[in-house]
């Protein structure tokens, strides 16, 4: 299933939202009917939280299947909530990054990560995620592949701004079919008006109808 979302009447919902297969973090302050329409849809155990004090969950937080990766200038309170209840473990990303979702992409197999990562911290990354392969994303004009792509276990989901050969190596390396869309009318950033797992997903309440309908079909999900 794939339904319209919106977070305080932003369409760009992958700033707050963040999800993986088994749980969905949201900001403490969401509304009980969306709440419930998330869990419908992703098929996940939502957990209401705080991230660097914010509600920018899902600029802050990069998770998959094994556990979550947050910033460093996250308090205690935060990452003991998160443990507590999820049951899974959590990293503390050791850098001045803040917004990790620009960083890095994972799925339960794959982690893409980008240049500005240390060899010591994408090695980190890597071991934390218990992921198969890992790759470095290289791009001059496109260094932040976070808002550009969505990755679940199944698909990805990609901007219209990475070229032809750029998809057709990340698909290469995720072992995965990548396609292209856009979201929320024509914005090139999937990253930031779509949140999926491969159970479901949520889009920015400003998409039209074709861009709804074109990634419910890439999706996969009914």
């Amino acid at each position: 299933m794939l339904i319209k979302a919106h977070y305080r009447g932003q369409a760009t919902i992958g700033v707050y939202f963040s999800t993986n297969e088994d749980f969905t973090l949201v900001p403490t302050s969401i509304p009980e009917t969306t709440k419930k329409a998330i869990e419908d849809t992703l098929k996940t155990n939502l957990v209401e939280v705080s991230v660097m004090n914010t509600e920018l969950v899902g600029i802050f937080v990069v998770s998959n299947s094994q556990g979550f990766i947050l910033p460093n200038l996250c308090s205690e309170i935060e990452i003991k909530r998160i443990k507590a209840e999820t049951g899974l473990k959590v990293m503390v990303f050791p850098s001045r990054y803040t917004v990790l979702k620009n960083l890095i992409v994972a799925n339960d197999e794959s982690v893409l990560l980008s240049e500005k990562i240390s060899a010591e911290e994408s090695r980190k990354i890597t071991s934390f995620l218990e992921v198969e392969k890992f790759e470095i994303w290289r791009s001059k004009d496109k260094p932040f592949i976070g808002p550009l792509m969505v990755l679940t276990n199944k698909i990805g989901v990609v901007s219209p701004l990475l070229s032809q050969k750029e998809t057709l190596r990340l698909s290469e390396f995720l072992g995965l079919p990548l396609k292209r869309s856009t979201v929320n009318s024509g914005a090139p950033f999937p990253g930031m008006g779509l949140v999926a797992n491969s159970k479901g997903g949520l889009i920015g309440y400003s998409s039209t109808g074709i861009e709804v309908a074109d990634i419910e079909t890439i999706l996969m999900v009914d």
